[in-house]
């Protein structure tokens, strides 16, 4: 195709309504939604639903935290994130109940996590996180490593800088 057709088709991509799956909103980072019920005119009216609080009381009785810098992703009702103590956690949107915890040994990497819908098999669909020097893949609907992936439910990746990305069922990946 030409360069007007290909990038009209990147604009009708670059709508992101009714889920984040990736850090920052999507594929093309552009931090913003096109949900229109929110608007100039009302966003002043909204109230807050439910709060989440990680507070772990071990955890705090140690010297260190770590910096939450990954922008949640949200699929199919569920807020998936990271909290300062090394864990990922998924949230119903609506109830604010944790659905699972997903507790990690090392650091969560810093800005990234993606939601992959595997379109052949939803089932197998999986939240790619960066951890360490790894990248995991942890069931949505469990919170379970994907065992069947990589090496026991990860691969090895370097420092892991970015949110991933999957193109024609490959995993890409940008590290140190």
């Amino acid at each position: 195709p030409d360069f007007d057709s290909y990038t009209n088709q990147k604009k009708e991509e670059n709508i992101e309504i009714e889920n984040w799956e990736r850090s920052n909103g999507g594929n093309f980072s552009n931090k913003f939604s096109n949900f229109e019920q929110l608007n100039k005119s009302n966003i002043n009216k909204l109230e807050i639903l439910w709060k989440y609080n990680s507070k772990n009381d071990h955890m705090i009785k140690k010297s260190w935290k770590n910096n939450v810098e990954i922008n949640p992703v949200f699929f199919d009702g569920i807020v998936y994130f990271a909290t300062p103590y090394k864990e990922i956690v998924a949230i119903n949107a609506i109830s604010g109940k944790l659905v699972w915890k997903f507790n990690s040994l090392k650091k969560i990497d810093a800005r990234g996590i993606l939601f992959w819908f595997n379109e052949k098999n939803p089932q197998n669909s999986c939240l790619f996180v960066p951890i360490r020097d790894s990248v995991f893949c942890i069931n949505p609907k469990s919170g379970k490593r994907v065992k069947s992936f990589g090496i026991n439910g990860f691969v090895n990746s370097g420092i892991v800088r970015a949110a991933p990305v999957v193109w024609r069922d490959k995993l890409i990946v940008a590290s140190l």
